[in-house]
């Protein structure tokens, strides 16, 4: 039997083996659910019911969820939402083909990664090989991958591995101008454009390409190494981030997605050193996984993480300068990494701590990484004729992937349901107050009322942030009416109150629990109040009528 290494240009056989261990590692979460924001970028989303007019989905920003979730002010990824639309127009709400376009957007960019390590970066079969399957079966993918809402994620990926694909094409170095710019230049610009279009990351390709450039111009000198066709190629790309950060703008009204933490740019950079040495353990020990990763620290200077953080940055920058003549390929896949990464250390602005999905597009480097590991290794055992044979040292490294490819496939069974999901989060992270308030909503969405009552008071005991204890006290308000408890769901509406005056729902909350106690002036006072605050509201003339005999109570809950 042949080993990997001597198969004659076989460009059939490694994909198609790629692309079943994707299918037959990630095909179980083709019969799981909608879950999580799944519900509020699909499910309740009304703007994916149609498809025309095309054009809203990149000019209107209520188009990408629910528009009372908030989320719209916090992304703009129209290419994702647009293909949801096409998916609803095809499918209805059956999660299989929603999923089934995730597992081919995985296997797809571990191909293309394939392709790039062996081609690009002009790596050994096996290494290229070894690389693209440690991508595909990583357990920080899971997230990404059976979560339909993060196909942005994908999407991006792929858009930044074809652009950079086509823009490393030094073949079209000698054609002419016009053939340079339509096969190599406006490719480049297109593919950019996509991710930059799917996900923010999408951002960082533009300096990763840079770093490519400096690091290869004397030995693999990009397409148009002459000045002229150089600056062409970086004014493409650099094109499709200005014009992506105007429709950004435009769109959204700014570009960060928060303001920074406590009006401070420092805490925010002192935050994502943790961050960072967080992410550095879930790409190198991916043991500890969960949908929800915590901020504990109040205060960045005390926390040991923050200093591990910056140990780290240290320690990959001195190792980044000692490699940079000798081992290049090695440097880039370790930029690539960082440079990744960035956007979401909070150097601009996010609300979120870590997470998973966060690490699809790093993985990429990670996978160049091992892959040139994988390559140095194996030349070292064959000089000291260790494993004897090219088969028995292939068949030694894909232990790893193997064993990495149980844990993944232990951790899909997680992502079945929402209660599954939340469960699963609580017992690794009891004091999580934001996983305790999911799982409560997770039991709400199966009426296991007297459950999610008991969630919500422990999420209540876990230091949450403003929005979480509105959210906990506003729902628990609201099942307490479901439950026939008027006079304590009155208690949790008013706490809910103190921290948002004017919230619509926990208005409605208060005056249901005000009309079951037949408390009828100060239910009309507090309706009063409402219609003033919320004059279009098309729903309180009806609540009015309904003041005198109130029935039991319909009311969505708040997107946590």
């Amino acid at each position: 039997m042949r080993s990997i290494e001597t198969l004659k240009n076989n460009f059939v056989f490694i994909p198609a083996c790629l692309c079943l261990v994707t299918f037959l590692l990630f095909g179980p979460s083709l019969s799981f659910e909608f879950v999580y924001d799944d519900q509020w970028t699909i499910v309740k989303n009304p703007s994916i019911q149609s498809l025309q007019p095309v054009s809203r989905f990149f000019l209107d920003k209520n188009t990408f969820a629910l528009p009372s979730t908030g989320m719209n002010d916090t992304a703009y990824r129209p290419l994702p939402t647009l293909w949801f639309a096409w998916d609803y127009k095809m499918w209805g709400l059956n999660p299989l083909p929603y999923k089934l376009s995730n597992l081919t957007l995985h296997a797809m960019n571990g191909i293309l990664l394939f392709f790039i390590l062996l081609s690009r970066m002009r790596l050994t079969r096996s290494a290229a090989f070894f690389g693209a399957l440690l991508f595909l079966v990583h357990p920080a993918q899971v997230e990404s991958v059976v979560w339909v809402t993060q196909r942005s994620n994908l999407l991006c990926l792929l858009g930044m591995l074809l652009a950079f694909w086509v823009l490393t094409d030094r073949a079209q170095d000698k054609s002419s101008l016009k053939t340079f710019i339509i096969k190599m230049a406006l490719p480049g610009f297109l593919f950019s454009g996509l991710a930059l279009l799917s996900k923010e990351t999408g951002v960082t390709f533009l300096a990763l390409f840079v770093l490519w450039d400096i690091l290869f111009s004397t030995r693999q000198p990009i397409p148009g190494a002459r000045p002229s066709r150089k600056l062409i190629v970086y004014g493409f790309v650099f094109m499709s981030v200005l014009l992506w950060l105007f429709l950004r703008y435009e769109v959204l009204g700014h570009l960060p997605q928060r303001a920074p933490r406590e009006g401070s740019y420092v805490i925010n950079a002192l935050t994502g050193l943790a961050s960072g040495w967080e992410y550095f353990k879930l790409l190198f020990f991916p043991l500890d996984l969960r949908v929800s990763h915590w901020e504990y620290f109040d205060n960045p200077l005390k926390s040991a993480l923050v200093w591990k953080g910056l140990a780290l940055l240290i320690a990959s920058t001195a190792l980044m300068a000692l490699g940079w003549k000798k081992h290049r390929r090695a440097v880039f896949f370790t930029g690539w990494i960082i440079l990744t990464l960035l956007p979401v250390l909070n150097l601009i602005p996010i609300d979120t701590f870590v997470a998973e999905r966060f690490l699809y597009v790093p993985l990429a480097g990670l996978a160049g990484l091992s892959a040139c590991f994988w390559e140095k290794t194996e030349n070292t055992l064959r000089k000291y004729n260790v494993g004897h044979t090219p088969k028995k040292r292939f068949l030694f490294f894909l232990i790893f992937p193997f064993t990495l490819g149980i844990v993944t496939f232990k951790h899909i069974q997680v992502w079945q349901k929402d209660l599954t999901l939340w469960k699963s989060a609580v017992q690794s992270e009891p004091d999580n107050p934001f996983a305790r308030a999911c799982l409560a909503e997770a039991y709400m969405g199966t009426d296991r009322l007297e459950e999610a009552k008991t969630e919500y008071k422990i999420a209540l005991t876990k230091k949450p942030t403003v929005s979480i204890a509105f959210a906990a006290m506003n729902n628990l308000a609201e099942l307490l009416n479901k439950l026939n408890q008027p006079q304590e769901a009155l208690q949790w509406s008013e706490k809910a109150l103190t921290l948002r005056p004017h919230a619509r729902t926990a208005l409605y909350n208060k005056i249901v629990s005000l009309s079951m106690l037949n408390q009828k002036n100060a239910a009309e006072k507090t309706l009063t109040k409402a219609e003033k605050t919320y004059p279009t509201d098309p729903g309180w003339p009806l609540l009015r009528k309904k003041i005198i005999h109130f029935p039991q109570p319909e009311c969505s809950l708040d997107k946590l």
